[in-house]
This record gives C-alpha cells, sequence and structure tokens, in this order.
C-alpha cells in the first residue's frame, strides 16, 4: 500500500513538475477541492429545509413567513433565510477550517421559482470563484 502511495506521489510530481509553479497548482488546486467540498456539504445540510419551503409552496401558494421552521437558520453566520421570495444562502463562516479566513462572508444563494407545472426549480448564484463552487452553481 506504502509503495502504490508514493508511486501515485511520484506520477503526480512528474504531471504536474517538481517546480516551484507546479506545486503551486497543485497547492491551489486542493485549495479549491476543501472549498467545493465544505460548500458541497452545507448545500446538502440543507436540503430539508429547500423540501419544506418547497412543500409550504405547494400547499398555501407562499413562502414559509420567518425563518423558524429550521434551526439551521438561527446560527446567521453561515445560513439565512429571506421569507419574500423563500432565498436561501450559505456563508463561509469563521467556524469553517482554517485556511479559508480569506473566504469569510462569501456565499451561494439558492433561489426558489415555481415552475408552473407543479415544481419548484432552485437557481444558484454565487460570490466563489468558479473553481471553488460546487455543481451546479458554476
Amino acid at each position: 500500500m506504502y509503495i502504490k502511495a508514493l508511486k501515485l506521489f511520484v506520477i503526480i510530481f512528474i504531471l504536474f513538475g517538481v517546480n516551484n509553479d507546479g506545486n503551486s497548482q497543485v497547492y491551489q488546486a486542493y485549495q479549491d477541492y476543501k472549498v467545493r467540498k465544505i460548500m458541497s456539504d452545507k448545500i446538502t445540510s440543507i436540503s430539508n429545509e429547500r423540501l419544506l419551503i418547497a412543500e409550504t409552496y405547494m400547499i398555501t401558494g407562499a413562502y414559509p413567513v420567518d425563518d423558524s421552521f429550521s434551526k439551521k437558520f438561527l446560527k446567521k453566520k453561515e445560513f439565512a433565510y429571506n421569507p419574500k421570495n423563500g432565498q436561501i444562502t450559505i456563508f463561509i463562516s469563521e467556524k469553517d477550517p482554517k485556511g479559508m479566513s480569506g473566504l469569510i462572508g462569501k456565499n451561494i444563494t439558492y433561489t426558489p421559482s415555481y415552475n408552473g407545472n407543479g415544481w419548484l426549480n432552485w437557481t444558484c448564484e454565487t460570490t466563489l470563484k468558479k473553481t471553488q463552487a460546487p455543481y451546479p452553481c458554476y
């Protein structure tokens, strides 16, 4: 197992070069991956909230009137809910891993829209770089 990992390490350095430029590209790609992973986890964690917003809209024709339907929205530095348009915003906060302090305040915003045939479509906008945004936000 150790030898396989060592071979993979050597191959990566051959492919990306052992100079500083190659090393910085590998490091930057890893940093972008970490941001995508964290934001993807946060997106997954609000799937129940998105479902509740959609169900409420389908039943009442309006979005939930406040953010009390989920404890996640009490964490104002990580999540926000706008009852006017059902919009959910996910922030990078101080609680996220070290090395991301330059990204604090960057966000992903999901906005629902009724498509007329019984479904809410969620559009995604982000203030992250394209390389840092998880699918489908890029």
